[in-house]
Order: C-alpha cells, then structure tokens, then sequence
C-alpha cells in the first residue's frame, strides 16, 4: 500500500479506539468513569496521545469544560496543568498527580475529598 493509505488507515484504526475508549467511559456511572479515565491515563494508549486531558475529563457524566478545568487545576497545584495538556504530554509527576486526584475523589468544585 502506498505511504498514504497506510497513514489513513492508521489514523481511522486510531479514531475507533478513541470512540471505544469514549463509549466505555460514557456508559459509567461518575466514580467508575472517573476510575477508568485515571487507568486509561496510566495506561497511555497511543491512540489517545493527542486527546486533551480537559476533554477527556468531559467524557464523564455530569462534566463539562468547567469543571473539567477545576479537576486539572486542583490535581496538581504546584504546576498547574495547562488546559491545553495533552494525555501523551503529561510529565510522569503531572500524570501520577491528576491520576491520584482522580482515584481519591472531589467534590463538585474540583477539590479532592
């Protein structure tokens, strides 16, 4: 197959992992979505390596960009993660941070419980 091809193959393969990752965390409750959101986080899947954390976040019930964007900042409050982060551009300490924030629980402002 020409170079292109196996590109666009790639990139769709990529595009239905993401879509599975996004179904299984939607058909969670909050905790569980939150539990998987922080395994798949650890895991770092390729697929998801451009995904923006804030946006993956938003894939829980109940959570748009605002509280997204309060889940970031107060998982990890020396270096505050960029809303712009990227799951695949995470330092280990930012990943391990939000990962910890998001097992631990937090209440309806983003603050861990």
């Amino acid at each position: 197959l020409p170079q292109h091809m196996t590109a666009l193959a790639r990139a769709n393969e990529f595009r239905f992992e993401r879509a599975r990752y996004h179904g299984d965390v939607r058909n969670l409750g909050s905790v569980d979505a939150f539990h998987l959101v922080a395994a798949l986080l650890e895991e770092n899947p390729p697929c998801l390596s451009t995904l923006r954390v804030g946006e993956m976040l938003t894939w829980v019930h109940r959570v748009g960009e605002r509280r997204a964007r309060l889940i970031m900042r107060h998982a990890d409050e020396e270096a505050l993660l960029s809303e712009r982060a990227t799951v695949g551009g995470l330092t280990a300490r930012q990943r391990a941070a939000i990962v910890d924030h998001l097992r631990a629980g937090f209440d309806e402002n983003g603050r861990a419980t």
